[in-house]
């Protein structure tokens, strides 16, 4: 009997603890909502001090395709797309400033990819960290994988046409690109 006494106050204790817990998590969430900014395609836009971003497009490819145009071979036996995106980099800061791109992820809803870091390599000549001097502009490419397993097989065949976003930051503001 005792037994069962402590085994039903360590449960209500628990889930009390739990409920107290997820009111404190909805409390600060509330009070610091992320703001989101949206920067139409082809807009320049400052994403460090002095540096900014432009987004020129982007293009999907198949397996094949992304063999027979960087000789890139992804070792998974399903289906594949590459999302390359094209932006331009440029450092209008009056000094050199250092810029990181792994930090930029392509999204859905419900989706979030980073950059594919050997597909980055094999398409630019320099690492997802760089230098900028003033006055310097760099055109990248940002390389992502999309595996057919991360989407339903619907959402998977219509991939191509998703309107996937860019996203540069996350908090306090979170900053997102239009890619077309």
């Amino acid at each position: 009997m005792k037994k069962r006494v402590i085994k039903i106050v360590s449960i209500i204790l628990i889930i009390m603890l739990s409920i107290g817990y997820g009111i404190g998590i909805c409390k600060i969430n509330s009070r610091y909502k992320v703001e989101v900014e949206e920067i139409p395609f082809g807009v320049t836009y400052e994403v460090i001090d002095g540096v900014k971003m432009k987004v020129n497009g982007y293009r999907c490819l198949d397996k094949e395709e992304l063999v027979k145009a960087y000789d890139y071979m992804v070792d998974y036996e399903g289906d594949i797309k590459a999302i390359l995106v094209s932006v331009t980099y440029r450092n209008e800061s009056g000094q050199t400033k250092g810029v990181a791109t792994y930090n930029n992820n392509i999204e859905l809803v419900g989706y979030s990819n980073g950059i594919d870091p050997i597909l980055y390599s094999v398409c630019n000549s320099f690492d997802l960290e760089f230098g900028l001097k003033n006055g310097e502009e760099k055109d990248i490419i940002l390389t992502y994988i999309l595996l057919d397993f991360q989407f339903t097989d619907g959402k998977w065949k219509q991939i191509e046409e998703e309107e996937f976003l860019l996203s540069t930051s996350r908090y306090p503001v979170k900053t997102i690109w239009r890619l077309r």
